[in-house]
């Protein structure tokens, strides 16, 4: 028996320096996750997301888009866009 195969993703924690910012961006970044053909869980409460690739493995390319995305928004927010890691509970 093989083991499955990994699902790699990463994490994305977003701080934002004012509440009020939050709304736009949310929704600027799930633009952008979108265009990038990416997709994002949790948010709850936190700005704290689980990024993954439907049908595909993120890789470090879409860590760098984030990173992208995340300087547009200097100032008015702080990201911490985390290693790619097995998503796969089985791992």
């Amino acid at each position: 028996m093989s083991a499955p195969c990994p699902v790699f993703g990463f994490l994305v924690t977003v701080r934002l320096a004012s509440p009020g910012d939050a709304g736009a961006v949310v929704h600027d970044l799930m633009a952008t996750l979108d265009r990038n053909g990416l997709t994002a869980t949790g948010g709850h409460g936190a700005l704290d997301y689980v990024v993954r690739r439907e049908g595909s493995q993120t890789t470090d390319d879409d860590r760098d888009r984030l990173r992208e995305w995340a300087d547009r928004w200097a100032g008015r927010v702080t990201v911490a866009v985390g290693d790619l890691i097995d998503l796969n509970p089985a791992a």
